[in-house]
């Protein structure tokens, strides 16, 4: 049993369970799934330091209180928090909901192995949209939240709704990456930030970053597999980075509009890509044309 304090000083007692490492692989810290009150599913990130001081304590609670910020506006878009403790003289642990086999990357993956969770184009559009709509909010904020590690394992989908996890706490992310060699880069980051270097964290962004890592998360969906699968880390960053390439599209596959849609979102100069904002506008219309589609030819 373990015991922490939630943001309103309830305390909260919690019964852990094994460690998980398919629904919240982000790379920072070992994820465990608890049971608390009335049975809620908590999941219970554990990220150990070298060493916390009150310097660090303070940081990491204000990364709490702008997420709570952030919260109380866009509940139903993110991953709800639940509290945060420390732990012997070097762990925090961060408490969110918890949720099993939910994330876009695990029914991504079944559906490759036969089991199809995601087997209309209507299905994958409509997630599409609800990602675009939450990054939308979250981008629209009085103090805009941009993600920064947009990918499919940090997008939940909870009864066909999408919800945004691993946001924020961008203290805490900073000095892990000072401090024990964390870093947030993938096949899905920008290539202005991965010129930067792979292994160094990016505190400051300017949100063009996200929509991105969106076109490729639409690539993925659309085209049921990872992006640059089965190349080395120097190969598809000399590819995205140097010479400007992006994985191919298949039009046989993708429908020629929405191709325009991920190649709008792929651009090297962030500044040509669309706002979250445009992209809704494009993606619903695209749906219109979807729906009037299979109308015509029901």
């Amino acid at each position: 049993l373990g015991v922490y304090l939630n943001f309103k000083n309830e305390q909260f007692t919690y019964k852990d369970a094994e460690p998980i490492k398919s629904a919240y692989s982000t790379g920072l810290g070992e994820v465990r799934l608890a049971f608390g009150a009335n049975n809620e599913l908590l999941a219970i990130r554990k990220i150990t330091l070298k060493s916390i001081n009150n310097y660090i304590k303070d940081d990491i609670s204000k990364d709490f209180n702008r997420y709570l910020t952030v919260q109380n506006t866009l509940k139903k878009e993110i991953v709800n928090i639940k509290g945060v403790f420390f732990q012997e003289t070097n762990s925090v642990n961060i408490i969110f909901e918890g949720f099993i086999q939910c994330s876009l990357r695990e029914y991504l993956y079944s559906f490759l192995s036969g089991e199809k969770h995601l087997n209309s184009s209507s299905k994958k559009l409509s997630i599409v949209i609800g990602i675009a709509a939450a990054m939308e909010k979250l981008h629209s904020l009085s103090e805009p939240c941009y993600h920064g590690h947009l990918n499919a394992s940090n997008i939940f989908l909870i009864n066909d709704r999408v919800k945004i996890g691993d946001i924020l706490f961008t203290n805490l992310k900073k000095y892990c990456g000072i401090t024990i060699g964390y870093f947030n880069k993938t096949k899905y980051t920008a290539p202005e930030l991965l010129s930067e270097g792979i292994t160094n964290f990016r505190a400051v962004l300017e949100g063009r970053e996200d929509v991105y890592s969106f076109g490729m998360i639409v690539w993925e969906l659309f085209n049921e597999k990872e992006p640059f699968a089965n190349m080395k880390t120097k190969e598809w960053i000399k590819l995205v980075v140097e010479e400007s390439l992006r994985p191919k599209i298949d039009e046989n596959n993708i429908d020629p509009d929405l191709a325009h849609i991920i190649r709008l979102c792929w651009q090297s100069d962030r500044e040509k890509r669309p706002t979250f904002v445009q992209l809704l506008s494009l993606l619903r219309n695209f749906q219109t044309k979807l729906e009037q589609e299979e109308d015509s030819s029901g």
